[in-house]
């Protein structure tokens, strides 16, 4: 082919290229969603921050400790965002550990599905689809240092509000179990998960409602299926890390 042949005919590829472009959308597959609902890469989240400083620009020592600002993600719609959020909570039976007020159906008065901790909007209820086993408290004569939810068919524990991921590992006493940061000295942890969800790792920044991992039974001794779901407050950057905090009792909250 001579030169003008080759010309003629890499111009006539190029234009027809355009007016199909021009016509037609590309195809959904190669287009990048940058305000997905759920966002699992540290590069989404970092574009969703607000109010506090890039997960790039935080070194871990500044991700473990309580004193940066409250974590905000910046949600497209608040609504659709919220649905995992129970907006009643029934105790698994008529006498549990610690149990908050209850009606004669064992539906908990006054419950909320967010209240306000350390200026920190929280779920009271991490989990869809479960019933409250036992409340924050003294039992068996040690201090139970959280609140536990029990569901027959498991489900998804969702992080009950913006935060990074400060522990993500396997203990005998906690199974597989979260540990977030949200700001303000505050931190929640999430225990006996069956295993971690895809975008869990240490240092990365979840939104409110992002999918930590199935509810399980993972510890070193055998337990029922539950999440054992705890709120935390104080420094991290002690030696004791997240066992030198301060334990709190979210249905004071209600």
């Amino acid at each position: 082919m001579g030169l003008l042949s080759r010309l003629f005919y890499t111009g006539a590829c190029v234009g027809v290229g355009w007016i199909i472009g021009s016509k037609y959308a590309a195809p959904p597959v190669i287009l990048e969603t940058t305000d997905r609902l759920v966002l699992t890469t540290k590069d989404k989240i970092s574009k969703a921050l607000e109010d506090v400083r890039s997960v790039d620009e935080l070194a871990p020592e500044d991700i473990a400790k309580g004193d940066i600002p409250a974590v905000h993600v910046t949600k497209t719609d608040e609504k659709l965002y919220d649905t995992y959020l129970a907006t009643s909570l029934k105790l698994c039976r008529t006498s549990i550990s610690n149990a908050p007020s209850a009606n004669s159906e064992n539906i908990v008065m006054q419950y909320k599905p967010l209240v306000k901790v350390g200026g920190i909007d929280m779920a009271v209820m991490p989990v869809k689809n479960a019933c409250l086993s036992s409340g924050y408290g003294r039992r068996k004569g040690k201090l139970h240092k959280g609140v536990d939810y029990f569901s027959k068919t498991g489900g998804a524990i969702f992080a009950a509000a913006d935060g990074q991921i400060v522990e993500a590992e396997y203990r005998d006493d906690y199974g597989f179990t979260v540990l977030l940061n949200h700001g303000n000295g505050y931190f929640t942890r999430y225990a006996h998960l069956k295993e971690f969800s895809e975008g869990v790792k240490i240092g990365s920044a979840v939104p409110r409602g992002f999918k930590l991992g199935p509810m399980g039974q993972t510890a070193g001794y055998a337990i029922p299926k539950h999440l054992h779901f705890e709120v935390l407050k104080g420094d991290y950057d002690t030696p004791k890390k997240s066992f030198g905090l301060e334990t709190v009792d979210i249905f004071d909250r209600l």
